[in-house]
């Protein structure tokens, strides 16, 4: 017997497809259409994207990148809040008039190549940090600048030199026993101008050792009080152990600037005070029952920048195997002579000023500098031309 197909092509009396039952109770439901597409996207060829909840991994991305970008962008902009603080504390100097008969003030900044990187690094840390509140006080300033050890005290040696020839001291004669010094650059180019006839003016004595401070004459044009000196620290770190710490340090520059900032802005205000004296006591002890104790006199310009040697990379500390017999300037002690230590000054920010500041940066009080007029939004008033006292 053969069975005659149905009209929907399943023969007669076969069992019924699954999900099909009578009445339909088990159908199986039918997918949801997905949404409708943007046309725009549509167009530009893009997929129907559907809204759901990252995975794990991208949840850890993205707190991640978010976290930092967040530290990031508050610490820029704390510093930005920061900067105009000091810059609109010294901001009114800028608009000070100067006589036509003086010169304006000007400040020397020294800068010099940190250990075991370019000065490029040092002058990025100038422009970044201490220029901008220069600059708001109009201060012009003269750089000296040194690329290698040594260049930096030779510098201000030579403008020191300079200064005193300015005022007509004359160099001391060669003192009995004195050694005679190697020949070097500046030797030679004396000894070809004697040759040619050129004779260079007297000057004063090119360089004097440590040892000899005690004994050697102090200038009589040296003045009572010396022009102040303000110290910069520089956060240079080297190496790659000391990557979390240069993370830090790239999170807080709101810091950074703060402390420059005040800094400078005592440079700016000219306010200063004495170095810092401090009595030493050492004691040496030996094998008898009495012991020996000196004492010496230590001066905050000893210690001023031992957080920055703290910094240095190691190979500065390392003996070096060619030209040993050269000055190791960087690892020598710091040696001052009191005549001159005791005459140094330094530059700090009075308290009035400081709290002046503070006021600045909470949005209490203005700067004193007088905002420019600016001329195109004010409206010109010509008056009644026919009046002839318009």
């Amino acid at each position: 017997m053969v069975e005659t197909p149905k009209q929907d092509g399943s023969a007669a009396g076969a069992p019924p497809k699954d999900g099909a039952a009578a009445g339909g109770s088990g159908a199986r439901p039918e997918a949801k259409a997905p949404p409708k597409q943007n046309p725009v996207f549509k167009m530009m060829g893009l997929p129907n994207f559907r809204w759901r909840l990252p995975s794990r991994n991208w949840m850890i991305f993205l707190t991640v990148v978010g976290s930092w970008t967040t530290a990031v962008v508050y610490d820029r902009r704390e510093k930005k809040r920061i900067q105009k603080k000091w810059c609109d504390l010294v901001s009114d100097i800028a608009q000070q008039t100067v006589n036509t008969r003086e010169l304006p003030r000007t400040i020397n900044v020294i800068l010099a190549a940190p250990p075991g990187d370019s000065l490029a690094a040092s002058q990025i840390y100038f422009k970044e940090y201490v220029k901008p509140v220069l600059v708001a006080a109009a201060l012009e300033y003269d750089l000296i600048q040194g690329r290698r050890e040594g260049d930096v005290r030779y510098g201000v040696a030579e403008q020191i030199r300079r200064l005193r020839r300015k005022k007509g001291e004359k160099g001391d004669a060669k003192q009995e026993g004195e050694e005679e010094p190697q020949p070097d650059t500046e030797q030679l180019l004396d000894a070809f101008r004697q040759m040619t006839g050129v004779y260079a003016a007297p000057g004063v004595k090119a360089y004097i050792p440590t040892s000899a401070y005690s004994s050697a004459q102090l200038s009589p044009y040296t003045p009572n009080i010396l022009e102040p000196s303000q110290p910069f620290h520089q956060y240079h770190l080297l190496g790659f152990l000391k990557t979390p710490i240069r993370m830090w340090h790239f999170l807080n520059q709101r810091k950074l600037a703060d402390e420059c900032g005040r800094q400078a802005a005592a440079v700016v205000l000219a306010a200063y005070r004495p170095y810092h004296e401090s009595q030493a006591d050492d004691s040496l002890t030996s094998s008898s029952p009495s012991s020996e104790q000196t004492h010496h006199q230590s001066w905050e310009q000893q210690t001023v920048n031992e957080v920055d040697e703290l910094t240095w990379v190691k190979s500065v500390r390392k003996p070096k195997k060619i030209d040993e017999s050269k000055e190791r300037i960087w690892m020598a002690d710091v040696v001052l002579d009191q005549r001159i230590a005791s005459r140094m000054r330094r530059f700090e920010l009075d308290p009035e000023e400081e709290a002046r500041a503070a006021r600045i940066g909470e949005g209490k009080e203005q700067g004193r500098a007088v905002q420019p007029i600016d001329l195109e939004k004010q409206q010109s008033i010509v008056g009644n031309l026919d009046d002839a006292d318009a």
